[in-house]
């Protein structure tokens, strides 16, 4: 019996041996006029500034939206889209949370136990208000959720082979947008920002190309324990990552 697990051990082991880690990392670039400023892009107009961060797993194509008036925004959200590749995804789906309600008691405290572990359940709201000089986070969707394929990107290279795929908006793809509508203040004038973005870089890297350790730090002091840092952070850029398992035969 020990034997067999033993073996078993070694099996595993050996396998987890085998495992290699891999990222694909994209850059995407606005195809309207967004700057890059604290690690955001932004894009501003007289009634408000909305910033993107995509860096993340799958790119997160969510804003924070500043009101910069002296009134309430309103966003609406069954007007407003994410369009990947022309295809429309609604910000408002019309679904029902349920939140629960858990109270913190005392032991003088003397109440109805029928009344502890309730929930609540609460429509979406179609509207989303921001008031003046505040800001509001808007998110919902990735950019992709799966590999990007081509024969002309190694799936699994090593450093010398790491090389990358670049593309126009006309042949990217991943063409991507943001269609948010909203007002302001009583007028009810609707308004509309579209901010556009296309993907026009994509590499696949090793682990050891995109990560790196340093030792943790915080207000100033160092530690003893070391962290892993991505080296390739920016805010147009974002990546999917992935493993050799070492049974996979196709070389993109």
């Amino acid at each position: 019996m020990k034997i067999k697990t033993l073996l078993i051990l070694a099996g595993i082991l050996v396998l987890n041996s085998c495992v290699s880690t891999y990222y694909q990392m994209y850059k995407a670039v606005p195809t309207e006029d967004l700057t890059i400023k604290d690690d955001a892009l932004i894009f501003e107009n007289d009634d408000c500034r909305v910033s993107y961060n995509l860096w993340s797993s799958g790119g997160n194509i969510g804003f924070v939206m500043y009101n910069k008036s002296n009134e309430n925004i309103h966003v609406i959200l069954d007007e407003s889209f994410f369009i990947l590749n022309g295809f429309a995804n609604n910000y408002f789906q019309n679904r029902v949370f349920t939140k629960s309600n858990t109270l913190s008691i005392s032991t003088s405290t003397i109440i109805d136990k029928s009344s502890l572990g309730t929930s609540v359940s609460y429509n979406e709201e179609k509207d989303i208000c921001i008031p003046p000089h505040a800001s509001k986070i808007i998110s919902e969707y990735s950019i992709t959720k799966e590999l990007y394929r081509d024969c002309d990107l190694l799936k699994y290279p090593t450093t010398n082979q790491a090389k990358s795929l670049k593309f126009t908006k006309d042949n990217s793809p991943f063409v991507f947008s943001n269609f948010i509508t909203y007002t302001m203040g009583q007028a009810n004038i609707i308004e509309i920002i579209k901010n556009d973005f296309y993907v026009n870089e994509i590499t696949n890297y090793p682990e050891n190309m995109v990560l790196d350790k340093k030792l943790e730090k915080f207000c100033g002091q160092e530690g003893t324990i070391m962290i892993d840092y991505f080296k390739m952070v920016s805010p147009d850029k974002f990546y999917f990552k992935y493993i050799n398992d070492g049974f996979g035969t196709l070389k993109h």
